[in-house]
């Protein structure tokens, strides 16, 4: 069976979506499919990384163009593009594949907006993490035509794949069910590398690291593992750590691991809270060696605040496969990842006495986080593993589904007669042509 995947985030650059879009290919190649990977972008790395696997990996378009949408960017943005649905049409033609799968959200904008379907008669898989449903760059005009190429692509797609339920439900309920009624559907968790499950606790890089970071070994290390940005709740636990000080506790250490654009803010906090001798922050890790840093800690905290909810959590799963408690943000898929009061804690990410109060709980208490850490590793042991992931990604390919299981959406809830229309206010019912060359214009450009 010839399997084409197509995607925009692929290793060797560093992403849980990169990351995600790697173990389903390897998945799929272990399991003796004929894979191969068109990747749209590049990037300077990528040469000695696609020669290292054992399946085929393409690479179209040029490196991506960063910063927003302007003037001297359009063009260049418009052409990558084109050059890219050209190099797909080719290779669509030449593979002859099987299946295609569009596999991260760039992806799916291309199959909604080019004629994908009329070139070939593939199965159409669509993976869907990030659901897109939050009003976009806080304008109505953009959010409709977002809205229309999305229902384009689901409506060309053949089986769809969610990475939780919580990104079904999203989906449901913004769009409701008629979209997916005759869809073939399936829930598959995005897995941990098997070293967290199955490698030993290095006990000479984890001293290393303590040394480093100059952290007193009578120290209770809590841990923040992500892409420095404005709604992951860094802030918030700096917060709940100063009022954690402020109740003459000094028993702890804080450890920030990740690089980003507001890094520089939360070293301004560090210094303003009066916490520099209590948080390191270690910039950008390799990913070999962040698992030391799940092995050194005693929690794990990430209250992630996104505007569009987390689709999983990884950093979680991760964490919690080294045997630890972990506290996270009540919403999205991480209620998927956490148990609350069995693997760790859910929180509000916008109440910082509340994070503040599960800290203290945990940081005082070593039997709980012993056996919260301990029911963790369990749960990823049986649900987030690559085993998992290669037998559901089976059924997927070779058409076990076990049908199509719908529920009411809050929408539909909401509407007495069963004949209601969604208001166009909400999102386009149609795509007629005056409005093809607006989304073309937003998919070239985004």
């Amino acid at each position: 069976m010839k399997i084409m995947m197509l995607c925009r985030c692929f290793p060797p650059k560093i992403g849980g979506l990169h990351k995600s879009n790697y173990e389903i290919s390897k998945a799929i190649n272990d399991l003796g499919y004929d894979l191969n990977v068109l990747v749209i972008g590049r990037t300077e790395k990528d040469k000695k990384f696609d020669g290292e696997e054992e399946f085929s990996i393409e690479r179209t378009g040029f490196k991506k163009i960063k910063g927003s949408v302007n003037f001297f960017s359009f063009f260049p943005r418009v052409l990558t593009t084109l050059y890219s649905w050209r190099k797909i049409k080719k290779k669509i033609k030449d593979l002859g594949p099987d299946k295609i799968i569009f596999a991260d959200d760039y992806a799916r904008m291309l199959l909604g907006i080019f004629p994908v379907n009329s070139l070939t008669n593939s199965e159409i898989i669509t993976i869907t993490s990030v659901p897109r449903t939050k009003k976009m760059l806080d304008s109505t005009l953009m959010t409709h035509i977002r809205n229309v190429i999305i229902k384009k692509c689901y409506r060309k797609t053949d089986k769809l794949v969610y990475v939780s339920n919580s990104t079904k439900k999203e989906l449901y309920n913004y769009f409701g069910n008629d979209l997916f009624a005759d869809k073939n559907e399936k829930i598959i968790y995005r897995t941990v590398d098997d070293k967290f499950i199955e490698q030993d606790l290095d006990e000479e890089e984890v001293e290393s690291i303590i040394n480093e970071c100059g952290i007193e070994k009578d120290k209770k290390i809590v841990l923040s593992v992500s892409r420095i940005t404005k709604d992951k709740g860094i802030d918030k636990v700096l917060k709940a750590l100063k009022k954690y000080k402020e109740e003459d506790n000094d028993d702890f250490h804080y450890l920030i691991v990740g690089d980003g654009e507001y890094l520089p803010r939360i070293e301004e906090m560090i210094e303003e809270l009066n916490l520099r001798e209590h948080v390191t922050t270690t910039g950008s890790v390799d990913f070999d060696d962040v698992i030391h840093y799940y092995d050194l800690c005693d929690i794990f905290v990430l209250p992630s605040n996104r505007k569009s909810s987390e689709s999983f959590g990884r950093v979680y799963a991760e964490a919690s496969a080294r045997g630890k408690p972990v506290i996270g943000n009540n919403t999205g898929g991480v209620r998927e990842v956490i148990d609350h009061k069995k693997t760790g804690f859910l929180v509000n990410p916008n109440d910082t006495k509340e994070i503040h109060k599960r800290i203290n709980e945990l940081l005082s208490k070593e039997k709980l986080r012993k056996k919260m850490g301990g029911n963790g590793s369990e749960k990823v042991k049986e649900t987030f593993t690559s085993k998992q992931l290669k037998k559901k990604i089976k059924e997927v390919l070779t058409n076990r589904f076990q049908g199509n299981l719908h529920f009411q959406t809050t929408k539909e809830k909401n509407q007495r007669s069963p004949n209601k229309q969604v208001p166009k206010s909400h999102y386009f019912s149609g795509y007629d042509n005056k409005k093809r060359w607006i989304s073309y214009w937003y998919i070239t450009v985004r």
